[in-house]
């Protein structure tokens, strides 16, 4: 069957995929509701302007750029601070490589708890782990 035959395919970028189908069988499936939008609502992302749709592509890219930046832009000074930190060249490097190491690994473990608990528990670990004396 062609897509065009297909009785749910459109090519109207306002259609959902599923067409509000119920998504638990009754079997332990997915009982979560789809999102949808009415017209003229702001928050659809499909509406919005150029401008405000640039705007957060750029915010997503600088983000994305910030990690990497932020485990190598000191990587020319790292002889001047282990003299500072009176260690050796090998610890410093290592604490880079532990901080790029855990970029990788931590959304591993953060992202299925974010789902599970919800994003305002993490964020409210990290203020606290980040405003704690003791913690940072």
């Amino acid at each position: 069957m062609a897509q065009d035959d297909h009785p749910n395919s459109s090519t109207n970028e306002r259609q959902p995929l599923l067409n509000h189908q119920a998504t638990d069988s009754g079997e332990g499936g997915d009982s979560r509701d789809l999102v949808s939008f009415h017209d003229g609502d702001g928050e659809n992302p499909r509406q919005w302007s150029i401008h405000k749709k640039m705007v957060n592509v750029f915010i997503i890219a600088l983000m994305s750029i910030l990690s990497p930046l932020a485990s190598s832009m000191f990587t020319p000074g790292i002889e001047q601070i282990a003299d500072s930190l009176a260690t050796n060249k090998e610890t410093v490097i290592g604490c880079t490589t532990g901080f790029v190491i855990m970029l990788g690994i931590g959304p591993l473990f953060l992202a299925p708890l974010s789902e599970t608990f919800g994003r305002r528990v993490g964020v409210l670990l990290s203020l606290h782990a980040a405003a704690d004396p003791k913690c940072a």
